[in-house]
């Protein structure tokens, strides 16, 4: 540490403190420690955040006010020891310089005791003013002094150059990643978000996955975590700008949930997957009847059949449960076509 003493106007002094960068990293590493376990970042479990993480996180100055009420009480001690002068006020302290890898600088500006040269006072008359104080009052007031002689706090501001969830979106895509849910929130809170995205926000908020609530809402599998990664930086790409099919992809949704149960629609893309593929295989020209006729078809489904496609298990060695589902799918669907064309 060094010391600087500057002689003011008015019985006032500046001491300037200069406290070492490796005292000062020491400070900061130590508030760090202090801190950790208080500090979450997706990806990382309470305590483990590297600091390097939190600082870019955050901003470098993050643990710059608590080093600095650790250093700054030590220091002006050892200053007010050094100095020699006859201080009669608590500081008032202004920092300088605290950066990572320069020294730390504070200023305490004090009042000292004043340098009286007597004048002709003898032959002069006054009256006695009795201002007796107790024993007990000295102590105590003296007790108060050294209560805070030594205590400071102080406020420094974060040097903060990234919003919080442009630096988080870089950190989730660049090194421990959201899970899919985490991603879409993200972007949702951005201004004019993409209607595609708000609506795979809902589902996947209740647990469907991003494939699964694409293909309910685009009836394809463009928004994908790359398109999603591109989105969480403000640039949104073709297949989130389209949403012409979502008001199809709704509908038919709800029937299904309706009918079927939301758990089969949602983390598994069998039952969005082989409605899509239905859609993709119709004539242009009767397009325009699809969702009609899909709801008009999966409400067709009996009770036995809406069981089977709930509790159906694959076998080992033998069909998956997917290609169980697509079967019976397929099954009930040329039934309800050769029904519908029966009827007309």
């Amino acid at each position: 540490m060094s010391l600087q003493v500057e002689n003011m106007e008015k019985n006032m002094a500046k001491l300037t403190i200069e406290v070492s960068a490796e005292e000062l990293e020491k400070a900061i590493q130590g508030a760090y420690l202090k801190q950790r376990n208080k500090i979450s970042v997706p990806g990382f479990r309470k305590g483990k955040v590297p600091r390097q993480m939190i600082e870019k996180m955050y901003g470098v100055g993050i643990f710059y006010e608590d080093a600095a009420n650790a250093l700054i009480p030590t220091a002006y001690g050892k200053a007010y020891d050094e100095c020699e002068l006859d201080i009669v006020s608590q500081p008032k302290v202004e920092v300088v310089q605290l950066e990572k890898g320069k020294p730390f600088i504070f200023t305490a500006e004090v009042a000292v005791k004043p340098e009286v040269t007597l004048g002709e006072y003898k032959g002069l008359s006054v009256d006695k003013v009795s201002n007796r104080v107790t024993a007990k009052e000295i102590d105590a007031k003296l007790e108060e002094e050294q209560k805070y002689k030594k205590e400071f706090f102080v406020t420094y501001p974060l040097d903060d150059n990234m919003s919080i969830m442009d630096m988080l979106a870089e950190i989730n895509t660049c090194t421990n990643k959201w899970d899919t849910k985490d991603r879409v929130k993200s972007i949702t809170v951005k201004e004019n978000c993409p209607k595609v995205l708000l609506d795979i926000n809902k589902r996947t908020n209740k647990g469907y996955s991003l494939n699964a609530a694409s293909l309910w809402l685009t009836f394809g599998t463009k928004v994908n975590t790359s398109v999603i990664n591109v989105a969480m930086r403000g640039k949104y790409l073709d297949p989130l700008k389209n949403d012409a099919g979502i008001e199809r992809g709704l509908k038919i949704l709800n029937a299904a949930k309706s009918k079927l149960g939301e758990d089969l629609c949602k983390t598994r893309t069998t039952l969005s997957g082989w409605i899509v593929s239905k859609y993709e295989k119709t004539l242009d020209a009767d397009k325009a009847n699809f969702t009609d006729n899909m709801i008009q078809f999966i409400n067709s489904i009996d009770s036995d059949n809406v069981t089977y496609l709930q509790k159906v298990k694959g076998k080992k060695g033998g069909s998956s449960k997917e290609n169980l589902i697509n079967k019976k799918l397929n099954e009930l669907w040329d039934s309800f076509n050769v029904s519908v064309e029966s009827a007309e």
